[in-house]
């Protein structure tokens, strides 16, 4: 049986949306191709640009593995890696000329996509992927096509634990950081509010993402917050609840991955256009939030995400699938 080397582009320990895409291809490769037959390898991807002050002279970690010159396929996703400054220094390797590309999972949140001959190249006959109906219109309207599917972080856990009843919750929360947050200021004080009330019903559990994020919400936030170092170690604790709360979009799909119930906090009357392919994930403002947690239905719900979860599975296998033998990987 031929190894499958596959390079992932992603962050480690830093953006665990990106990472729990990350998680969530390979365990769909791995259902292709078998734990043996799939060579896996991360290019940590995170710049200077996109990291605090403080973590800019940090040493950056070489790829796993040392080397891509043995690559069969890059696999890009997520939204900083598949366009733009991250996506070029890719294409600037010396081997990225014999890469085969599958863009799995991405999305694009500006209004134009602008895009340089190298990325086209790149992107020219290769399979795409997009996780939302935004980024699906915005590559065709420069001329590509995609097909659109929920976001791979419905299969970041590897196991599935749903909910026998709901007596705890998990806050997974992303603070206002000034190189994370997109939502409006008042949103997390509301939440702040809530919290206090949701607790009178619940056992609440606080997660947070970051020490950055830790030091944001010091202040103000309650204090017995559990600090994640990892996105792993964040689907773990987000296992040991029964329903998630929060305002992260990938947060809610590696819920769902558990089989968890998860509600979407935000402000916004439209969230994220990656929400818009998840049927069973309610948006709610902190203020209405107990009331869409009394209504969630604990036995019916997991039943449902579980018939979804495979029914997304199959579409991506199938595709996954014929891109594996038309690029002559042969596996089982």
């Amino acid at each position: 049986m031929k190894r499958l080397n596959a390079l992932f582009c992603s962050t480690c320990s830093w953006n665990p949306g990106i990472e729990w895409i990350e998680l969530g291809a390979r365990n769909l490769f791995r259902r292709l191709c078998g734990i043996p037959g799939l060579e896996w390898r991360v290019h940590e991807s995170a710049r200077s640009s996109v990291r605090p002050a403080s973590a800019r002279e940090a040493p950056q970690p070489p790829h796993q593995g040392n080397s891509v010159t043995h690559a069969d396929v890059v696999v890009a996703a997520g939204t900083p890696e598949w366009s733009g400054s991250q996506f070029r220094v890719l294409l600037d390797l010396r081997e990225a000329g014999k890469f085969t590309w599958l863009f799995l999972g991405v999305d694009h949140s500006e209004k134009d996509l602008r895009l340089t001959p190298a990325e086209c190249a790149a992107l020219s006959g290769a399979t795409m992927l997009t996780r939302s109906p935004f980024a699906y219109n915005a590559l065709k309207d420069v001329g590509f096509e995609s097909r659109l599917l929920p976001c791979p972080s419905l299969f970041a856990s590897e196991w599935e634990d749903p909910p026998r009843r709901f007596g705890s919750l998990a806050v997974v929360w992303e603070a206002d950081c000034a190189f994370h947050g997109r939502q409006p200021p008042w949103l997390g004080r509301a939440m702040q509010r809530s919290i206090a009330q949701l607790r009178q019903e619940y056992e609440v559990h606080l997660l947070y993402r970051s020490i950055a994020q830790s030091l944001e919400m010091a202040a103000d936030w309650p204090r017995d917050r559990l600090y994640c170092p990892d996105s792993s170690a964040l689907l773990s604790s987000m296992s040991q609840c029964d329903v998630i709360a929060t305002n992260s979009v990938h947060a809610a799909f590696a819920a769902a991955s558990l089989l968890k119930p998860a509600i979407l906090v935000t402000g916004d009357a439209q969230p994220s256009s990656a929400a818009a392919l998840f049927p069973y994930l309610p948006s709610s403002s902190p203020g209405e939030l107990l009331d869409h947690l009394r209504r969630i239905d604990i036995e019916a719900l997991p039943r449902s995400l579980l018939n979804w979860k495979r029914d997304v599975e199959t579409q991506y296998l199938e595709i996954l699938s014929a891109w594996i033998h038309n690029h002559g990987f042969h596996l089982v």
